[in-house]
């Protein structure tokens, strides 16, 4: 049975190059047609590789049915950045595609990372390096805590914070993004701070020697404090205020005050979790 177009008699659509001769392109409701050449892909875009095989398949489907849902771009000068919609904008290049319906907002250069990096992380295909790295792009734009980006995003701050471990060590979130390791072997990687001991538990990992629970046994555990010193934990706790109190963070360059918050984020946690442990009356790992 042939299949029947989208729109029929729309010359004008074949005429703007919106479809090829075996594409027809649905009109979208709000959505204006810019050509591709105006339309700028984001350079804070997290996806940093694309799947050849998936994106001919998008590409396929756009030549069987055409382009059913607009980009979402924002004009930058004479030309517009693209917000949402970067494998569409990929695959509708490979179609052959002169110009594309596209949905306008107007939006600060923040604000366009932001709905960039969270139209990404929502996507159900986004590989876990790639989410964690929007996480973290976010948050160190935006001096976001993890708290914070959990309730933009709508996961918990556990999940947030486990997406964050990925990128912990290099060695680990290479191995993730090669598909070597797992989501949950990565986590308790990054828990070994030794890289040597790291690499070798890694490959015992990679090769099959250790699954889930033997990595949880194989890896070194952290010794456990078994009794709290009030008067030790009140002298390390002035010490550190009289530190805070003679830190100028404007004497730091960018990458050092990135850092800076980064450390003070952890600190935070840190003494959240061993006064929550103290509360529930149990020791606390060092």
């Amino acid at each position: 049975m042939p299949k029947k177009p989208l729109i029929s008699g729309m010359d004008i659509w074949k005429e703007l190059g919106t479809a090829t001769e075996e594409v027809e392109v649905q009109p979208l409701k709000g959505a204006r047609l810019i050509a591709i050449e105006r339309i700028r892909p984001n350079p804070h875009q997290p996806r940093k590789s694309l799947d050849p095989e998936a994106l001919g398949e998008l590409a396929d489907s756009i030549r069987a049915y055409g382009l059913l849902q607009p980009l979402v771009v924002c004009p930058v000068e004479e030309d517009f950045l693209i917000i949402a919609g970067h494998r569409r904008y990929e695959a509708c290049k490979l179609v052959g595609m002169r110009h594309l319906p596209c949905l306008v907002r107007e939006a600060k250069d923040q604000e366009i990372l932001e709905q960039s990096l969270i139209e990404n992380v929502q996507r159900e295909d986004i590989k876990p390096v790639e989410e964690a790295t929007c996480y973290q792009v976010l948050m160190e734009d935006r001096h976001l805590s993890i708290r914070d980006m959990a309730a933009r995003v709508h996961k918990s701050v556990g999940y947030i914070h486990g997406r964050l471990e990925l990128l912990k060590y290099p060695d680990v979130a290479q191995g993730v993004r090669a598909g070597q390791i797992g989501v949950f072997e990565a986590r308790e990687l990054a828990k070994v701070a030794d890289y040597a001991q790291r690499q070798e538990l890694a490959q015992r990992v990679i090769s099959g020697e250790l699954d889930r629970e033997g990595l949880q046994h194989a890896r070194p555990q952290p010794v456990q404090l078994r009794l709290f010193d009030p008067d030790s934990f009140s002298r390390h706790w002035q010490k550190m205020r009289q530190e805070l109190e003679t830190f100028d963070a404007g004497a730091l360059n960018a990458a050092e005050q990135a850092r800076a918050r980064q450390l003070l984020e952890e600190m935070k946690g840190t003494i959240e979790r061993a006064l929550a442990r103290l509360g529930e009356g149990k020791a606390f790992n060092s």
